[in-house]
């Protein structure tokens, strides 16, 4: 086996076992942070975590440095673009939404940052700028092959939104096909991760 594959192999490796520790994170930290009181700390510690155990394991697999691994993420390419591009489909779609439906009495300031910009984030790079960069980039994947296995553990993840298996099942496969969505447009704009992020 050439080293080329060698290393391909590894890389493959390392994005499932991290893909793999997203899956199991919620679970085996949870437990250990029930006494935090702080909203959302939690939850960003999980996320964090998966980030830091993705990072790691890639950065053993290819040895890249954290310049590169900033740039096969796709963090390193400008956002000015796929604003300009989200903007035109997203405004739209908040003014129309805006006036058929009321805003939630529930909704605050912290879930919109929370739950509308850190956590998504923290998602497409794992998911999509480390997960399908490494797969693509450093195992050289075909891009649609490597978004399907981030894609159906970005559905996985979020299962346990269901009430009931119905409901589980049909946020999976949402969430899947959503996760191939990002994917694709994290590759087709030349591994830019801000059209998934902005779009997420």
């Amino acid at each position: 086996m050439s080293w080329r594959n060698k290393n391909a192999l590894l890389v493959a490796g390392a994005v499932g076992l991290g893909l793999l520790w997203t899956t199991f994170s919620g679970p085996v930290l949870r437990p250990h942070l029930t006494g935090i009181q702080t909203p959302y700390l939690a939850s960003l510690l999980v996320n964090l975590s998966d980030l830091v155990v993705m990072t790691a394991l890639i950065l053993l697999a290819a040895r890249k440095g954290p310049v590169a691994l900033w740039k096969l993420a796709g963090l390193s390419a400008s956002p000015v673009r796929p604003v300009i591009w989200a903007a035109i489909i997203l405004v739209p779609a908040a003014v129309a939404a805006a006036l058929m439906a009321p805003v939630a009495p529930d909704l605050s300031a912290n879930t919109v940052l929370w739950q509308g910009a850190v956590f998504p984030l923290i998602e497409e790079v794992v998911y999509r700028g480390l997960a399908v960069g490494a797969l693509v980039m450093l195992a050289h994947w075909r891009w649609w092959v490597a978004c399907l296995a981030p894609a159906l553990m970005f559905g996985i993840v979020h299962m346990a939104q269901g009430q009931n298996p119905m409901d589980a099942a049909g946020i999976v496969a949402i969430t899947a096909l959503g996760g191939l969505l990002f994917g694709w447009l994290f590759v087709r704009w030349r591994f830019n991760l801000w059209p998934p992020v902005l779009l997420h």
